[in-house]
């Protein structure tokens, strides 16, 4: 996934934020961009996705999924050797998900464009913090979660497989979203302070100097 030797690395930010959030501005997304921009040696710009983070997740999500899949394909088409990095807090890691999905297993934005090729394969890295859609046992879960519980929507085990290499979902113990019943509020919070972001941050960086230094396309 290197860039030709005339081009300098283009990587682009992407924050999906939570519902109710303001939409300039994620009291986690933005420092996380902010944490990858001040370590990248590479020209990163962020960005935040336009798009109505309500309760309505009926229409909400598959408003974001519409956003997010238009702004990647249009990305991907004016700057071909950009590269992604996907961050998703709450409502905005389930928005991510659907997107990453071809149509026919969307549950949310079947009607928004599929990622083509090309763009899926300029995504480097996808962070997810208090992902409503978190399934138990899968390989890229990462945090502090109780094994054995899940979110109370979880996606299909397996869904997400052809993004594992690029994917860490964190997941706080007792976060209400990701964990199910019996979880709080207070611990879905927990990543505007605990270490996730940093961790994320590392992640993202490490796969982007991967793709950086690896051929052309997966």
């Amino acid at each position: 996934m290197s860039t030709a030797p005339h081009e300098q690395p283009d990587i682009a930010l992407i924050g999906v934020r939570g519902t109710t959030e303001p939409q300039t501005g994620s009291n986690l997304l933005r420092p996380l961009g902010d944490l990858i921009i001040e370590q990248s040696p590479h020209h990163t710009t962020y960005t935040e996705l336009a798009y109505p983070a309500t309760f309505d997740f009926a229409t909400s999500v598959g408003q974001g999924v519409s956003a997010l899949a238009d702004l990647l394909n249009q990305s991907t088409a004016a700057a071909p050797h950009r590269l992604h990095v996907l961050m998703g807090y709450s409502q905005g890691a389930w928005v991510i998900g659907e997107t990453l999905l071809p149509l026919s297993q969307r549950t949310a934005g079947q009607e928004a464009a599929e990622l083509s090729p090309r763009t899926a394969a300029r995504i480097s890295a996808v962070l997810f913090y208090g992902d409503p859609r978190f399934t138990d046992g899968e390989p890229f879960n990462t945090g502090t979660f109780e094994p054995g519980r899940q979110s109370a929507n979880p996606r299909p085990p397996g869904q997400l497989k052809n993004w594992q290499d690029r994917l860490q979902n964190y997941c706080a113990q007792g976060d209400l979203a990701c964990q199910g019943a019996g979880g709080t509020y207070f611990a879905h919070l927990a990543y505007l302070t605990n270490a996730m972001p940093a961790q994320g941050a590392a992640f993202a960086l490490e796969r982007l100097a991967a793709d950086l230094t690896q051929g052309e396309l997966r």
